[in-house]
């Protein structure tokens, strides 16, 4: 059996088969399988989060310097340096710890596309698995790579350097929107394929650039499909976002088709 650093080296030479037309339905399918349980779960950690975020503010800053940080955001005045550094930090530190239920929300994706058992818990699996580690990290790389030059532009605004904040401001957001792009499939490639933080990340900006319009494409389909979900209230959007860890399990894939390890034939092997 081939690792999947000498299939990623195939995909590298020869590329993959990914068709949009069967991309579409075969998420489609995959999505209302995991949108409810899925959905439940983005919606309580979005009520978690917002309570121990908000209370570990409230704390360390105050109820009166919360309330005023909130008011400069809403009217556009730019927050301090320590504030900006601070949020750089949290963001680093929700996004690695938010990865892993990425992660069994995109073993959900798997196990409804194999007819295996899931539930509420499966979302919560790969905080007690070995990936864990690869998992945050991965996240903190790119939540780094994709907001540090932002926030290094406020940081410029805040002291006053503003020669280059225009070009940027363009850069920042122009690498903010291609990061999360290019390691789409960099959660799938550390659960399914077994690598490493790096070699995930590495691996994922591969597959992605070998179909890289027929990705970008799947992408603007289905955030407009999101987006519906705003329509429903606004909390429609937490039942509506799951369709992208399906859409980046059927990409992986495409790419790279899980091999199903046969029991017997591994007792087999042993003696």
């Amino acid at each position: 059996m081939k690792s999947t650093l000498q299939r990623i080296e195939e995909i590298k030479k020869n590329g993959y088969r990914l068709d949009l037309g069967e991309a579409i339905n075969a998420i489609f399918e995959n999505y209302k399988k995991i949108a409810l349980l899925s959905g439940a779960v983005l919606l309580l950690v979005a009520i978690a989060a917002t309570v121990v975020f908000g209370g570990f503010a409230a704390f360390f800053l105050g109820i009166a310097a919360l309330t005023e940080t909130f008011t400069n955001i809403s009217e556009g005045i730019p927050l301090t340096s320590s504030a900006l550094i601070v949020n750089l930090m949290v963001s680093i530190v929700g996004y690695g710890l938010f990865a892993p239920i990425a992660a069994g929300i995109i073993q959900m994706a798997h196990n409804a596309a194999t007819n295996e058992e899931f539930d509420f818990g499966t979302a919560f699996v790969h905080f007690k698995t070995t990936y864990f580690k690869d998992l945050f990290l991965s996240a903190a790389i790119v939540t780094l790579i994709s907001s540090g030059i932002g926030t290094l532009v406020q940081l410029l605004t805040v002291y006053g350097i503003e020669n280059f904040i225009f070009v940027g401001t363009f850069i920042s957001g122009l690498i903010s929107i291609l990061v999360p792009l290019f390691t789409l499939v960099m959660i799938p490639l550390i659960i399914f394929g077994n690598l490493n933080a790096f070699d995930a990340i590495k691996g994922s900006i591969t597959i992605v650039s070998k179909n890289f319009w027929i990705v970008l494409l799947l992408i603007i389909i289905f955030f407009i499909f999101a987006m519906l979900g705003i329509i429903a209230l606004c909390i429609g959007i937490i039942f509506t976002i799951p369709i992208f860890y399906s859409m980046q399990y059927i990409i992986y894939t495409s790419a790279l088709p899980i091999e199903e390890v046969n029991e017997l034939d591994e007792i087999g092997r042993q003696f």
